[in-house]
């Protein structure tokens, strides 16, 4: 699931790439856009989802790797940093994510510390708050003109799952 999510973030930043370069905006300034101004950056919200999606890989398995800066200042840069984080999680050992796993994860998020079962932190926190940045994400780029619709951000999550006996009902 995290693979598809960077793969719908990968697909609306290179319509956001198409739209910059139509209206001449610097691939620099797509990745200050923000939706309000106290508000993190697009390049705050690509980034937060790759931290999401690879920490909690590394965090539910034995597979890590070193530690990324956050310092992607362009749209290329973003796109690069996506492709990066699919790679890395391309070669992670999933199925042992699903072992069983009595053990506890400890997270602290401000001023406040969770104690939380494998499945509660995959499932309360580490995919709620990856989509909550790739959403946001879309949200940016939808309010700044990009054209993109439901469709670009649900394509690649169903992907593999398109019905081969004819049937085109509701949707």
């Amino acid at each position: 699931t995290f693979i598809r999510g960077l793969q719908t973030l990968g697909h609306i930043l290179a319509k956001a790439g198409a739209y910059a370069d139509e209206y001449q905006i610097s691939a620099q300034a797509v990745a200050v856009w923000a939706l309000c101004d106290d508000m993190r950056l697009l390049s705050f919200q690509v980034q937060v989802a790759s931290n999401m999606a690879k920490k909690s890989v590394e965090r539910l398995t034995a597979f890590s790797g070193s530690p990324w800066p956050d310092d992607e200042d362009s749209l290329p840069r973003l796109v690069e940093r996506v492709d990066k984080t699919i790679a890395f999680l391309e070669r992670a050992d999933f199925a042992a994510i699903n072992l069983p796993d009595p053990s506890t994860i400890y997270l602290v998020l401000k001023d406040r510390a969770f104690s939380l079962s494998r499945e509660d932190y995959v499932l309360k926190y580490a995919m709620p708050n990856f989509f909550f940045h790739v959403q946001t994400a879309y949200a940016m780029l939808r309010m700044k003109g990009v054209q993109i619709g439901k469709f670009d951000y649900l394509n690649d999550i169903l992907k593999g799952n398109e019905r081969s006996d004819g049937c085109h009902s509701g949707g």
